[in-house]
């Protein structure tokens, strides 16, 4: 059975299959989108669970916002983060 980091990262990964989102890494996990204007954030595996960080433009971390402890918070995590890609300024009207 795979790890609880194993499932947590799968899970995030497959923000993949959204167009302009790229999530890469593994111990740490980068999830972003190709806008300025969007949010882009950073996992690192810390005692048990993932730390998410927001991440600027010019790359500079924010203090911890988000825990992961397991597959569905990384679920929650996905669906929102879906979500916000679908509401980011600077999109086309619909």
């Amino acid at each position: 059975m795979p790890t609880t980091q194993t499932q947590i990262a799968n899970r995030l990964k497959t923000l993949n299959d959204i167009p302009g989102v790229a999530v890469k890494g593994r111990g740490i996990i980068r999830v972003s989108y190709e806008t300025e204007r969007s949010l882009n954030f950073k996992f690192v595996w810390l005692d048990k669970h993932y730390i998410g960080y927001f991440v600027d433009e010019e790359s500079k971390d924010s203090q911890a916002v988000i825990s992961l402890w397991n597959p569905m918070d990384a679920i929650y995590f996905a669906t929102a983060y879906s979500l916000l890609v679908e509401l980011r300024a600077g999109r086309r009207e619909h």
